[in-house]
């Protein structure tokens, strides 16, 4: 799911500004606040903790529930899978409509909130792929368009086909069948997306934040486990699943690698069966 919206608030792939980035905390992390929106699923839930977990256990970000904190990201339901460009000021909306409920596209959005546009937008792209304008949707050929050098962040990596934040050949094609691009180096479209972060995606966060703890405290222990998911409750007697997770937390009470075992649990909700009664209107 490519993202149907754009905040072109910064151009190029990653923000150029400090005061667009997040703040490092007291345990010498990046500190990105969250609330969720009431209407978000369970696996909506699920699919942002994922995430979290994977941005403790391989980047210096911590994507933490809020507290107090003025400026946060809060993810809601909404049209299509997007975000703002950046830190911005306040509450920031993070979209996941029905569809984007999978950790890889909630990684892929908060990139965007912390600084990184899509790859394919850097100003070099063209030695690399050739994009194909004509066959992408006219209101969606923004996503396509090169950023301005000047306004862009020199991390000194190169152009990286594997990033999690380049699109597929196919995104927003016009016709299903002719590509949007093509790799330059094979002359072939490129229909296989990451699910997760490229090593130079991950060492682009450790640059442009210059982080001064790099990984999480390896050495931890299970946290208490959290409330289970609410379950649907209706007269049908198919069995539905409930879903609850916890944290590894070392001694410090920041994340960890090392706990045994998964972070999450399923189980069958304990309902009763009704009988669906059918109700009928006035006899004519």
């Amino acid at each position: 799911f490519p993202d149907n919206r754009s905040f072109e608030v910064f151009a190029g792939n990653s923000i150029t500004f400090d005061r667009d980035k997040w703040e490092l905390g007291a345990n010498g992390r990046i500190q990105v606040p969250y609330i969720f929106n009431p209407g978000l699923n369970s696996k909506a839930h699920f699919a942002v903790n994922s995430a979290a977990d994977f941005l403790a256990r391989w980047t210096c970000i911590d994507l933490n529930k809020r507290k107090k904190e003025r400026r946060y990201i809060r993810f809601i339901r909404g049209d299509g899978c997007s975000s703002r460009i950046g830190r911005g000021f306040g509450v920031q909306d993070i979209h996941l409509a029905f569809g984007c409920e999978h950790r890889g596209i909630v990684l892929h959005e908060v990139f965007h909130a912390i600084g990184f546009y899509h790859e394919q937008a850097r100003p070099d792209r063209d030695r690399y792929i050739e994009v194909f304008l004509n066959n992408v949707y006219p209101r969606h050929r923004h996503n396509y368009h090169k950023m301005n050098p000047a306004n862009v962040a020199n991390l000194g990596f190169g152009y990286d086909l594997r990033s999690f934040l380049h699109y597929e050949s196919h995104a927003f094609q016009k016709d299903q069948i002719s590509p949007t691009f093509i790799v330059r180096s094979t002359g072939l479209p490129m229909y296989l997306a990451a699910n997760n972060p490229s090593d130079i995606d991950i060492a682009e966060v450790d640059t442009l934040y210059r982080c001064p703890i790099k990984a999480a405290d390896r050495r931890g222990s299970w946290g208490p486990w959290k409330a289970w998911s609410a379950c649907y409750d209706g007269c049908s007697s198919i069995k539905i699943t409930k879903i609850r997770y916890r944290f590894c937390k070392n001694a410090r009470g920041g994340h960890a690698t090392s706990c045994p075992g998964s972070n999450t649990n399923s189980g069958i909700c304990k309902r009763k069966i009704y009988a669906c009664k059918p109700k009928y209107s006035q006899w004519t």
